[in-house]
This record gives C-alpha cells, sequence and structure tokens, in this order.
C-alpha cells in the first residue's frame, strides 16, 4: 500500500513506493530515506495523480505510525533471524524471537519480527470460520499465506523457509 498525507508518499515496501513514484512522474533522486522513506509531493496535480492512482490518503497520527514503524526496522535485527519452529501443547510463558510456536492444528504463535515485540497468533483451525494460515515443513518452516497485520506496527511479511520477506 502507498500512503499519502498531502505531502510525503511513503510505503513499507521500498520497491513498490519507487514503482508507484515513477508511475505519477516522480524522479528517482527526489527519494528521501534519512528517517522515512518517502517522497515529497508539493504539486497539486501530482497529489490529485497519486490519489487518483491509488495512494491511500493519511493523516499525521497514521505517518506517525509509519515513522515509528521504519525506525523500529532500521534498528533490528530480525531481518537476519532465521527461523526454527517447535510443536508445543501449551503456549510457554515467554516466546523466544526465533521460534514459531506449532500448537497441534491449532495455532501458530511468534513474536513480530519488525521489533515491536507484540506475540502474533495465526490461527489453524480448519474447523473455525477464521481459519486462515497454514504452514509446511521442509527443512524450515513456510507460513501460508503472508501475515498482514492491520493493527499495531502493521507489518506485512512472508515467512518463506525460516526467513522473513517484507512485502
Amino acid at each position: 500500500m502507498i500512503f499519502f498525507d498531502g505531502i510525503h508518499l511513503t510505503s513499507q515496501n521500498i520497491d513498490k513506493l519507487h514503482e508507484f513514484a515513477q508511475s505519477i512522474g516522480l524522479k528517482r533522486e527526489w527519494y528521501q530515506d534519512k528517517t522515512l522513506p518517502h517522497y515529497d509531493i508539493i504539486s497539486k496535480r501530482i497529489s490529485k495523480l497519486a490519489v487518483d492512482k491509488g495512494a491511500i490518503l493519511t493523516n499525521n497520527r497514521e505517518m506517525f505510525k509509519l515513522h515509528q514503524y521504519w525506525k523500529r526496522r532500521k534498528n533490528m535485527k530480525s531481518l537476519d533471524i532465521n527461523y526454527n519452529y517447535k510443536f508445543i501443547e501449551e503456549e510457554p510463558d515467554k516466546l523466544e524471537g526465533d521460534i514459531i510456536y506449532i500448537r497441534a492444528n491449532f495455532a501458530l504463535v511468534m513474536i513480530c519480527p519488525c521489533g515491536c515485540g507484540e506475540k502474533l497468533y495465526m490461527n489453524l483451525n480448519k474447523a473455525s470460520l477464521n481459519a486462515k494460515w497454514d504452514f509446511k515443513i521442509e527443512d524450515k518452516i513456510t507460513i501460508i499465506p503472508s501475515i498482514n497485520r492491520t493493527v499495531g506496527c502493521k507489518s506485512h511479511f512472508w515467512v518463506k523457509n525460516g526467513k522473513v520477506e517484507w512485502c
């Protein structure tokens, strides 16, 4: 998703941000990456084009959350996490950051890799109307489909063969 607050055009996915920016006529050298990866848009024509092409208008509070998201991403080591998995009967009191816990056909449990520290639960119960995830284990664990948080840090990522791939 591409977000726009009337001045700053940003996203949680840099490649998609660059692609979108190019599609509305922004030059790559206008990209800024000191705190919040973004393009500044000062033209009313380009602003309208950004919204017409699907940029989500957002407020200062949402932009602050995106700023915090990028700040955590720059400081985190989780991009290098090599996830292992562990079958469990009961959820441990303290979760380890490099383990995806599998509760017998009930749920996957893990710590969000963005650095926010939130526990993530992915429902595996096929009988449930809310069952959404599955997993496969070859050498390492893969979670299907991607994990897209709509609250909190709003991280969106895949776990493929034990590694995080950011969307």
